[in-house]
């Protein structure tokens, strides 16, 4: 069962990311787990949507499906950890309407990143 927090179970987040990872010919690289964290050399995917416009127009697969053909046309891995889904800031920020996707390489000593979206 979900709690009110909880856009979704981890259980159909993980499938999503795998089936994105398939769809891209990319598991190599898009959503790989076992990676050593305390490397800095990780790219991060990030997603939003809101839980009203998930219920409405559930887009997530294709949001993951485009983060994963970028990190693939630039030859970048993505660990599973770092695959973020953001329901809430998009309430804040445009009243629910405001959906994305991009991935980005964050360096934990410069708050520096090279952001890729889609077009």
């Amino acid at each position: 069962m979900l709690s009110d927090k909880e856009a979704m179970s981890p259980e159909r987040f993980e499938r999503f990311i795998d089936e994105a990872a398939r769809a891209a010919g990319y598991e190599e690289g898009f959503g790989v787990t076992g990676s050593d964290l305390n490397l800095r050399h990780w790219w991060a995917a990030y997603t939003r949507q809101s839980t009203r416009e998930q219920a409405e127009n559930d887009r997530l697969g294709e949001y993951l499906l485009t983060c994963a053909r970028l990190a693939k046309q630039k030859g970048v891995v993505v660990p599973r950890e770092y695959i973020l889904y953001d329901t809430v800031s998009c309430l804040a920020s445009s009243g629910g309407n405001n959906k994305g996707d991009t991935i980005f390489k964050y360096e934990p000593s410069q708050i520096e990143w090279q952001k890729y979206k889609a077009t």
